[in-house]
């Protein structure tokens, strides 16, 4: 960004894609989906153009890990900690996060390279990613379509998920 016509060139387009965003998310929450699908839908019209993409590397990804701190930090304020630990919900959790992680991976069996080594790379990399799903059952628990202990569960076994993903993935890519 040399000059100053350029510097006001991308902070307009900044402030465009932003609105873009906020009126998509508006919409999609009007219309009665997730406010999330809004704001995907509006990353996803501008994730080819090329200064957009800078624009949103040098501009917004400082503020990105603040909010997506807050937003993590946010689901952990709603589940209850005395309620973590009771059998049942361990159990159910543990089941469900190895059903759930055998799922995801089993898209490595679809993948058509002949390399095992990419194979389980993509399969653990299904596994760790699980931030969509916190979202969701977020939004599913404060619209009241999720029991507590039902978003107790998933929360345990979405964390389960991205800790096993997290570890396959590190021990295939040493390999």
């Amino acid at each position: 960004m040399n000059s100053k016509k350029e510097k006001l060139y991308y902070d307009r387009l900044l402030l465009f894609m932003l609105t873009y965003g906020g009126i998509l998310s508006f919409a999609a929450e009007i219309a009665g989906c997730s406010r999330f699908l809004g704001a995907f839908m509006a990353g996803l019209a501008f994730s080819t153009i090329k200064d957009t993409t800078l624009i949103w590397e040098n501009k917004v990804q400082d503020i990105q890990q603040c909010l997506m701190a807050i937003f993590f930090a946010s689901i952990g304020f709603i589940i209850p900690a005395h309620e973590l630990f009771q059998i049942n919900i361990l159990f159910k959790s543990i089941l469900y996060s190895l059903i759930a992680a055998f799922g995801k991976f089993a898209i490595c069996f679809a993948y058509s390279s002949k390399n095992k080594i990419e194979k389980l790379i993509v399969g653990c990399s299904m596994i760790a990613h699980s931030e969509l799903g916190l979202i969701l059952i977020l939004q599913c628990f404060e619209s009241g379509f999720m029991s507590q202990d039902l978003f107790i569960i998933t929360c345990w076994a979405i964390t389960i998920c991205t800790l096993l993903g997290a570890i396959g993935l590190q021990y295939t890519i040493k390999r």
